[in-house]
């Protein structure tokens, strides 16, 4: 059911307004949105146009300033056109960032309803759905307003599981080649347990891994530790820099950055969060280490593999989502060998493969 946009205010920005900003890329769309009667704001970036349609989900986060927010939009968008070639699909890349307002507007049916009427207006270019800050409940109202949004609930659901899945899968590939070992005789350190991270740890500890765990919520905490009383937790400011053979960050990016790249002590990083780097050059600081950056979209593309299955003609199929998650336990061999070979980074690897693709 499409909602009129009645009080919502949608603007194109223009590209040499954008170009200020070192993570534009071209962009095909940027534009913002403000609606004054929910206090919605935000914006959707469109990377690139691949097939019918592009798409990334949406995350309701706190920015400090509406710049933060752009920069973030395009980072992720971007990342998102390479998620979608790792993953074999036809698609752009795209996000959708809405401001959260601490202490002031909160993520209401009424704010969820003018964002749904922005997506509308795109006129199906933009699919979305679940991000960071976003809940399954949140995409259902969303999806009482507008067919354009991913992750029904009686379908294709949560795509946190199957994020943490192929986390897991990539890991196990990458570790035994990279390491000599599999994940379950190695120390794996896991920042961030919400949907992904406590995922992940729930494979893990399968698994037989020696896992320990850090988050700032500590219901999470113990939920965890009740489940897994032999896994250790280790303090959120602490847990990226301690003695580990995996670092898998799990809460939000931008981990790797001036004040940590010589921080590390993992042999290897790999996990679920979205961009991990705050700049793509530390890939390369961190292999002078010996520390393997394992690109984000590449280790935690199930989640999109999940939900974007609803748009294949046949409707959603579980079979062809665990085929697509194993593919990129596959792919990531590949490419990894291959860098070896060339003497690339891993990171530099992958999107030499994505420019090859896109």
């Amino acid at each position: 059911m499409p909602r009129k946009i009645m009080t919502t205010n949608i603007q194109i920005l223009r590209d040499e307004n954008l170009s200020v900003y070192p993570e534009f890329d071209q962009h095909r769309r940027v534009v913002r949105f403000e609606d004054s009667t929910s206090g919605l704001v935000g914006f959707i970036a469109i990377h690139r146009e691949r097939g019918p349609l592009s798409t990334g989900g949406t995350r309701y986060v706190s920015y400090p300033n509406e710049a933060d927010a752009i920069r973030d939009a395009l980072r992720l968008s971007r990342a998102m056109t390479a998620k979608c070639v790792v993953s074999g699909l036809p698609y752009g890349g795209a996000k959708g960032v809405i401001m959260a307002r601490q202490g002031g507007i909160q993520k209401s049916k009424e704010l969820l309803a003018a964002y749904a009427g922005v997506v509308e207006s795109l006129g199906g270019a933009f699919r979305t759905g679940e991000d960071v800050g976003m809940t399954e409940q949140d995409v259902q109202i969303l999806l009482s307003h507008s067919n354009f949004f991913n992750g029904k609930s009686d379908i294709a659901g949560d795509p946190s599981p199957f994020a943490a899945e192929s986390v897991a899968l990539v890991m196990d590939r990458i570790s035994q080649l990279h390491l000599g070992v599999s994940p379950e005789k190695l120390r794996i350190a896991v920042k961030g347990i919400g949907k992904v991270g406590g995922a992940l740890v729930k494979i893990l500890a399968a698994q037989g891994a020696n896992v320990s765990i850090a988050d700032v919520n500590k219901d999470a905490l113990e939920q965890v530790r009740g489940l897994y009383p032999a896994i250790a937790e280790i303090s959120p400011e602490e847990i990226a820099f301690t003695d580990s053979d995996i670092y898998a960050p799990c809460a939000l990016g931008n981990e790797v950055n001036e004040g940590t790249i010589d921080r590390f002590q993992a042999k290897m990083l790999c996990g679920g969060a979205n961009n991990q780097l705050a700049d793509p050059r530390f890939a390369k600081i961190l292999e002078s280490h010996n520390i393997l950056y394992v690109p984000d979209y590449l280790a935690n593309a199930g989640g999109l593999i999940n939900v974007s299955d609803e748009l294949e003609p046949d409707g959603y199929h579980r079979n062809r989502v665990t085929e697509r998650i194993n593919a990129i336990g596959t792919l990531a061999e590949k490419l990894y060998l291959s860098s070896r070979n060339n003497t690339r980074t891993f990171l530099e690897e992958v999107e030499e493969y994505v420019r090859a693709n896109v």
